[in-house]
């Protein structure tokens, strides 16, 4: 995958620039998202999609523990096809192979997306998910918080 690179990198911006998501991310971000999946890392996964030796689009999941299940849960990160591509049933497939690949491995499965996304949401629901009422929040860690007057 390291020669995937640059494909992932501009899928990515791709998405980003989309209705999809609320707002961009650093280019940065990205490159390090695909260090981490190109690393054997046990917490993110990539998944390049492919037809026909076309590639199609791509996805990203993580693992995380929950008390609430009471188990593992697998976060669908991002799914992204591209334009020409949807509508073909890829992103469908795509989540029947999770299901078949983690049922048995994790408790749960989760994802968010934007409101209005209303294509992603029915595909969503077709394949069982259910609209949580939980509000999410973050807060991103800077890298001066860890930064004290002895450093």
């Amino acid at each position: 995958m390291p020669e995937d690179k640059e494909l992932f990198l501009k899928m990515v911006k791709d998405f980003y620039n989309s209705d999809s998501v609320l707002h961009k991310i650093p280019i940065e971000n990205a490159l390090e998202t695909f260090y981490e999946v190109t690393s054997d890392s046990p917490y993110a996964r990539a998944y390049i999609f492919e037809s026909n030796r076309i590639v199609t689009g791509y996805g990203l999941v993580s693992i995380t523990y929950s008390n609430e299940v009471g188990g593992k849960v697998l976060w669908l990160e991002e799914l992204y096809i591209r334009n020409k591509y949807r509508n073909l049933g890829l992103g469908g497939n795509f989540l029947d192979y999770l299901h078949k690949k983690f049922k048995n491995k994790v408790k749960r499965f989760r994802l968010e997306l934007t409101a209005d996304n209303y294509v992603a949401k029915g595909l969503y629901l077709k394949r069982g998910f259910k609209t949580l009422k939980y509000v999410q929040m973050i807060n991103d860690v800077k890298k001066s918080d860890f930064e004290t007057k002895d450093n």
